[in-house]
């Protein structure tokens, strides 16, 4: 008989390499067919599949010393290293402290660059015409410390004005899962248009504990999120996953609907009872001027819960022999401020994460 040989398992990194090729090949491939049949622009993805949803990160980052710079380059890879496509782009409005800061972001952003040039076309979805999508990065240096709000309209206005695009967000020093992408790509591409379902949401989020607070190192991969989330030896975890609904970057909104919420002033936005409120009124929170006039928005349909989709959080939990495991698509750095408000977005029973 013929020996048996048990060959190693792989280590994850071979296994992500493996991954990777796979899906180089098969982008490029769809590439090569959208090209034969003049299915390359917005334009051409538009008549072949009017619904297709391309997304658009919008970036603030206030650079004003090394562990801002670090985290922001943190943020960045983690844009770029997405499982499938990262955004259609990602934007990002900039400002650094001094001349040494603003070659370390400029560096950041043409290594960025770099890669996505490198590993475009990216494969976007695993079935349709139009499967593969080039991806780009696009900055706006800034001399000066501007609001929010205007930094982020600035973003907005490069930002296509169709139905079809859809813009997240990002703090500059925040992780994000390597699915999240796909995650809300194909969230978009499920539901209705507009104004049946003008945002989506993950009741979903990562954050540091307690714990975190002492450690030496700051946690800068998606893996090292993985691991934090679990406790080792006996050692309090460094992460948790919760349930909440109270972070801008939780939101994927459809451009017209953020164009609305930056042009709106929040005195005629009104208000419904606050037992009915979907998210709580921070003004600390990341984007907290945006975070309540979304809030006031949708709020103010009363009743017209299909504004906002989410998917139930039921389906970001597994059974695993270790125990339950919860998916998570952000890592915001801050501990929890809010408490998080019942669930007011329409559930939305498809699987998300199904069609990645």
């Amino acid at each position: 008989a013929m020996p048996v040989v048990h060959l190693p398992a792989p280590p994850a990194e071979a296994l992500r390499v493996l991954r990777d090729a796979g899906n180089r090949m098969a982008a490029e491939e769809a590439w090569a067919a959208q090209q034969a049949a003049n299915i390359t622009t917005v334009a051409d993805t538009s008549a072949v599949e009017p619904d297709l949803p391309r997304l658009h990160a919008l970036l603030v980052a206030d650079v004003l010393d090394a562990a801002s710079f670090e985290g922001l380059a943190g943020c960045v890879r983690a844009i770029c290293n997405q499982w499938r496509a990262p955004p259609e782009c990602t934007l990002i409005g900039w400002f650094a402290a001094d001349d040494e800061l603003a070659e370390k972001v400029e560096g950041l952003l043409a290594e960025a660059r770099q890669f996505l040039g490198a590993k475009s076309p990216f494969l976007a979805y695993s079935d349709g015409p139009a499967r593969a999508v080039r991806c780009e990065l696009e900055a706006v240096k800034l001399a000066d410390r501007l609001p929010f709000e205007e930094r982020l309209q600035r973003l907005l206005e490069l930002v296509p004005s169709l139905d079809t695009s859809w813009v997240l967000f990002s703090e500059q020093d925040g992780l994000w899962h390597p699915g999240r992408t796909a995650f809300f790509r194909n969230f978009a591409r499920q539901v209705p248009g507009p104004p049946e379902c003008l945002a989506l949401l993950t009741p979903v989020i990562a954050r540091p504990t307690a714990a975190d607070a002492d450690a030496p190192e700051l946690l800068r991969k998606a893996i090292e999120v993985n691991r934090a989330v679990r406790s080792v030896g006996g050692s309090a975890p460094r992460a948790v996953i919760l349930e909440e609904r109270s972070e801008l970057v939780q939101f994927c909104l459809r451009r017209q609907l953020l164009a609305d919420i930056l042009a709106a002033p929040e005195e005629h936005l009104g208000t419904c009872d606050a037992e009915a409120s979907m998210l709580p009124s921070s003004s600390s929170s990341f984007g907290g001027s945006c975070l309540t006039r979304l809030r006031s928005l949708i709020n103010n349909g009363c009743g017209s819960a299909s504004f906002c989709r989410e998917v139930p959080f039921a389906q970001f939990k597994e059974s695993t022999p270790a125990g339950e495991s919860i998916m998570w698509m952000y890592y915001s750095r801050r501990l929890a401020s809010v408490e998080s408000a019942p669930p007011e977005c329409a559930p939305e029973r498809g699987d998300a994460g199904a069609a990645t």
